[in-house]
C-alpha cells in the first residue's frame, strides 16, 4: 500500500458502512487528499475542511448478488454515497490538482498518536466516580 500512496494524490472511498477504514488513515497520514463519504467512523476523524465528504444516505442494506449474505444484514441499514457528488469530486481533484500534502495529514499525526490515545484515556478514568475504581 505505501507504494500505492506514493503514486497518488487522492485516496477515495465509497463505502457502504465502515468500521474504522484504516487504509483511509493510512492515505491521510501519508498526506494525500482524501473522498469520504458522509457517514459513520469517518465523522471521527474527518470533516469537509480537511477532506472532501461525500453526502450519504441511509437506506436498506441490499444483497442481489450474494443471497447467502442477505439473512445476516436481513432489516439492517447501511449509507448510500450520492454518486453524483462522487463524481464532482472526483472532476474536481482532476480540474484542480492538489499542490502540497493534505490538512489531514496534520490532524492524523497528532490526534491518533499512542501519546494522545493515552490522555484520553486517563481522561476517561479521571471522570470516573471513585466507587467504580479497582482498588
Amino acid at each position: 500500500m505505501p507504494r500505492l500512496y506514493a503514486l497518488a494524490t487522492h485516496y477515495i472511498s465509497m463505502s457502504h458502512g465502515e468500521g474504522w477504514d484504516h487504509p483511509m488513515v493510512e492515505a491521510g497520514a501519508t498526506g494525500l487528499h482524501l473522498i469520504a463519504p458522509d457517514h459513520s467512523a469517518y465523522r471521527a476523524y474527518l470533516t469537509p475542511e480537511i477532506a472532501t465528504l461525500i453526502p450519504s444516505r441511509t437506506v436498506p442494506a441490499q444483497f442481489e448478488e450474494s443471497p447467502g449474505l442477505r439473512p445476516l444484514f436481513e432489516g439492517a441499514d447501511w449509507w448510500e454515497p450520492d454518486q453524483q457528488a462522487t463524481v464532482a469530486a472526483i472532476r474536481n481533484a482532476i480540474d484542480h490538482p492538489p499542490t502540497g500534502p493534505s490538512p489531514v495529514q496534520e490532524v492524523l499525526r497528532t490526534r491518533f498518536t499512542w501519546e494522545h490515545t493515552v490522555d484520553q484515556f486517563l481522561a476517561i478514568l479521571d471522570e470516573l466516580p471513585v466507587s467504580a475504581r479497582v482498588r
